[in-house]
C-alpha cells in the first residue's frame, strides 16, 4: 500500500544534507507587529491554511500551483514549488492518483518575535489513493513551525520546518524553521530529487517487487551507505 512504500523509500533514502548559506528572507516592509489582535491570527491563519491547501489541490488535480499569494521569499517559493512538483510526478510514474484528501490544522501557539510571528502548528491527514482504494492512510499530530512576516496588511510566510519531510524532531522543528540555511537545504534536496526521480522509482520498484527478506535487507543497507541519495520523506501516510 502507498503507506508502506513512502515508508520504505524513506528508509532506503540516505541521510545527507546539501548545505547552503543565504539569510533569511523576510517579507520586506516588515509592519511592526507588537501584539497579535484578531484580524491578524486570521491573516496568517489564512496563509497557512493557503500553504496546506495548494499542496491538497496540486495532488488531487495533478498540476502545479502557483504558490506566489502564501510567500515573497523566492527560494521558498522554488523549494515548495520542487517538492509539490516531485511528489506529482512520484504519483504519476507509479500510475497513482490521489481519490481523496482530507486535513485538519491545529494551532499551537503564536509568537511574536522581531517583527515577525512564529506559529507551531500540528496537522492531521487522511488520503485514499485509486490502488488502494479501500484503505485511508492516515497521519497524525505531524509539526509545524512558520516564521511568517507581515507586508501591505498580508501575512508571508518566510521561512517553515517541518517533523516529516524535513526530518526534524518534533521538538527540534520550531528551533530549525527559523535558521537561514533552511529554507536552501530543502530546495538544494527536492531539486535533486527531481533530478533523480527516475533512478529513485526504478529502485524503488525493484525493492517493493524483491520478495527475499534476507536480500531486502542487504539492499537497503546499501542504499543507506550510499552518499549519492537525498533524504525525502513522504508524510502522505
Amino acid at each position: 500500500m502507498k503507506e508502506f512504500s513512502k515508508k520504505l523509500l524513506s528508509t532506503v533514502l540516505t541521510l545527507g544534507v546539501v548545505l547552503g548559506y543565504s539569510c533569511l528572507a523576510s517579507a520586506k516592509d516588515n509592519t511592526a507587529i507588537t501584539t497579535i489582535n484578531s484580524t491578524d491570527k486570521a491573516g496568517i491563519q489564512l496563509t497557512i491554511n493557503d500553504f496546506f491547501n495548494i499542496e491538497k489541490e496540486s495532488l488531487l488535480n495533478e498540476n502545479l500551483i502557483d504558490s506566489s499569494k502564501i510567500t515573497t521569499n523566492e527560494e521558498l517559493r522554488k523549494s515548495y514549488n520542487a517538492e509539490n512538483k516531485f511528489n506529482i510526478l512520484w504519483d504519476q510514474k507509479l500510475n497513482e492518483k490521489i481519490t481523496s484528501y482530507n486535513y485538519n490544522i491545529k494551532y499551537d501557539s503564536f509568537q511574536l518575535k522581531n517583527g515577525n510571528c512564529i506559529v507551531n502548528a500540528r496537522r492531521d491527514r487522511s488520503i485514499v489513493s485509486n490502488n488502494f482504494p479501500g484503505i485511508v492512510q492516515e497521519s497524525s499530530d505531524e509539526k509545524f513551525s512558520f516564521v511568517l512576516g507581515k507586508k501591505d496588511n498580508n501575512w508571508y510566510i518566510d521561512s517553515y520546518a517541518n517533523s516529516e519531510d524535513d526530518g526534524f524532531d518534533k521538538g527540534q522543528v520550531s528551533l530549525e524553521a527559523v535558521k537561514p540555511q533552511v529554507t536552501n537545504e530543502r530546495s538544494s534536496k527536492w531539486e535533486q530529487n527531481l533530478q533523480n526521480i527516475d533512478k529513485l522509482v526504478s529502485d524503488f520498484k525493484n525493492i517493493t517487487l524483491n520478495k527475499d527478506k534476507e536480500i531486502l535487507i542487504e539492499r537497503l543497507k546499501k542504499f543507506r551507505e550510499s552518499p549519492s541519495f537525498i533524504p525525502t520523506t513522504f508524510d502522505r501516510l
